[in-house]
């Protein structure tokens, strides 16, 4: 099966996104080598060494919230595209595809080959909650087009229940939505020594740390991170709190902890690079993601990189998260419940270290068998070869 895959995410960001391409861009092509190729933005930064090059065309990049370059960049694609498959045969395009779909609903009616859409999302659109005209009056065209898209694909899958079932009720399309969780690089995210990565980070002063490592801290457990130490501190006099991520939001997680006394407490790392993620999270003691009720269902990519580091983790409520209590992996608490937070945090501290170690073991396996990334390609890789092949 010859794959051309066609993606607007920028592989070289640190974003929830751009991770999960850039694990998935050298997984798909270990898997299938040159009978894939792949043609996604130019990158802003460095490529990634194990973005396979030799199977890689380049798109003109885009800016979030700049409709020029949008349109741009939609032209890009749709002649890239073209040039590609006027030299060279595929059985399936795969697209992920974003805000404004235009130039993927020409390219998948000028083509007749079947495509399948991946990581498609629930079928609505944050950017249009946003209250501008302009965007109000784009909604039901957006709608329209990507409505379409998913009808006419051959498969489409999604990271959620959540997602998968609101995607269905918006679109009207059925079975052909699968759900296929995020999964994590197994290799790349693994235990390492706790002392010798707090050391690399200057982080030797913490006893304990709490942690967060992804997007929008200020609301996905940064916040309860901060609002926690005051009281843990009282029995855990060198706690600290470890959270990763930049946005316009981190003022208000400053702010907060000033207020509350704990800044010093706090290490703010801001945007760091991927690489660094997995030996920030192995100086971890419990990592957290905590998501509000609108988010919560979606399949959070930080929890999958904790548990495969061997960290006991706290996460919101949903049906995606239910595992984490099934299998004794930390524990499930909502996000606006901070003393079910707090008494979460000292169960899993006050562990004794014997203890600590089997949870630890657990996650580490728990990861390696359910939730490799290698395993979720190939989920989609036999998806895609059952619907061909009817």
């Amino acid at each position: 099966m010859e794959i051309l895959y066609i993606s607007s995410v920028d592989v070289s960001l640190t974003k929830g996104p751009s991770a999960n391409e850039r694990e998935f861009i050298p997984t798909l092509y270990r898997l299938k080598g040159d009978n894939s190729h792949f043609l996604i933005p130019e990158p802003k930064n460095s490529l990634p060494n194990d973005i396979p090059l030799s199977a890689c065309t380049f798109t003109k990049p885009h800016k979030e919230r700049q409709p020029i370059d949008w349109v741009l960049h939609q032209l890009s694609i749709v002649l890239k595209t073209n040039k590609i498959l006027s030299n060279r045969s595929f059985d399936l395009i795969v697209i992920r595809a974003d805000v404004f779909p235009f130039c993927y609903r020409y390219i998948t009616n000028k083509h007749d080959i079947p495509f399948a859409m991946k990581t498609a999302g629930s079928g609505e659109f944050k950017v249009f909650r946003r209250k501008n005209l302009i965007l109000k009056a784009l909604k039901g065209l957006n709608q329209l087009f990507y409505n379409s898209l998913v009808n006419n694909a051959v498969c489409v899958d999604v990271v959620s229940p959540k997602q998968r079932n609101s995607l269905r009720v918006i679109t009207g399309a059925g079975e052909k939505i699968q759900w296929i969780d995020n999964g994590v690089n197994i290799d790349r995210f693994k235990p390492a020594d706790k002392q010798e990565c707090k050391k690399r980070f200057k982080l030797e002063r913490f006893d304990q740390i709490i942690g967060y490592a992804g997007n929008l801290p200020w609301k996905r457990g940064g916040m309860q991170i901060v609002q926690a130490l005051p009281e843990l501190s009282k029995k855990y006099p060198y706690i600290g709190g470890v959270i990763l991520g930049s946005g316009e939001g981190m003022q208000s997680l400053y702010d907060e902890a000033r207020s509350l006394g704990v800044y010093d407490r706090c290490v703010f790392t801001g945007q760091v690079d991927y690489n660094l993620v997995v030996d920030y999270i192995n100086c971890m003691d419990v990592g957290i993601s905590q998501l509000n009720y609108g988010e919560q269902g979606a399949s959070e990519q930080k929890v999958r990189q904790y548990l495969a580091c061997g960290k006991p983790v706290i996460v919101s409520p949903g049906e995606v998260n239910q595992f984490i209590s099934d299998k004794n992996l930390g524990y499930i608490v909502s996000h606006d419940d901070i003393n079910g937070f707090l008494k979460a945090i000292k169960s899993i501290l006050d562990l004794s270290e014997n203890e600590y170690d089997l949870i630890s073991k657990r996650s580490r396996e728990y990861a390696e068998n359910n939730l490799s990334f290698r395993s979720k390609v190939l989920e989609r890789i036999e998806a895609w070869e059952k619907v061909l092949n009817r």
